[in-house]
C-alpha cells in the first residue's frame, strides 16, 4: 500500500495495487495468500484515520470466484466508511471486474479490456465416447 500525501495537508490518500491472477493458493508476503494481503492492506486503510480515500488500481483477468467475492465484499464494506475509488487499467476482467464493482467509484481506462463475470466455462463434451458405449442423459421432471 502506498500514501499519497501534499505536505501541506494531513489527510492522505492509499493507493493499492490489484495485479495478475486472484487467487488464495499464490503465497502472500505477508499474509497466508496474496488475497490475506490485499485484505490487510485494505482494512489497514480503511480504520486509518488519516487515510481519507482509498484508490484501488486493478490490472487483473481474474482469478478464483471465491477470492473475488471476499475482495468485493471488503470493498463493500470499507465504501461504506470512506470513498474507494477502483482504477482498472489494462485489464479487470471476470474476478478482476468483480472485485471493482465493490469500490464506490469505477473509472477505466479507455482501452480496459472489462466484463465477463461468470460467463466463460470450460467442460468435456463426451458425447462421442457416450454414444460408442451406449450411455445416453435421462431427465427426471414432475410437471409438464
Amino acid at each position: 500500500m502506498k500514501l499519497l500525501q501534499r505536505n501541506s495537508q494531513k489527510k492522505r490518500i492509499a493507493k493499492i495495487d490489484l495485479f495478475g491472477l486472484i487467487a488464495q493458493e499464490i503465497p502472500g508476503e505477508i499474509g497466508a495468500s496474496m488475497v490475506d494481503d490485499l485484505i490487510l492492506q485494505i482494512r489497514q486503510a480503511a480504520y486509518d484515520k488519516s487515510v481519507a480515500a482509498l484508490v484501488i488500481h486493478i490490472d487483473s483477468p481474474g482469478g478464483e470466484v471465491t477470492a473475488s467475492d471476499v475482495l468485493y465484499r471488503e470493498l463493500t464494506l470499507t465504501r461504506e466508511e470512506k470513498p474507494v475509488i477502483v482504477y482498472m487499467d489494462s485489464v479487470a476482467a471476470s474476478g478482476g471486474y468483480y472485485t471493482a464493482v465493490g469500490g464506490s467509484h469505477l473509472v477505466a481506462h479507455d482501452l480496459c479490456i472489462t466484463g465477463s463475470i461468470g460467463v466463460i466455462l470450460q467442460t468435456l463434451n463426451f458425447e462421442g465416447l457416450s454414444k460408442m458405449v451406449g450411455v445416453s442423459a435421462l431427465t427426471f421432471k414432475s410437471g409438464a
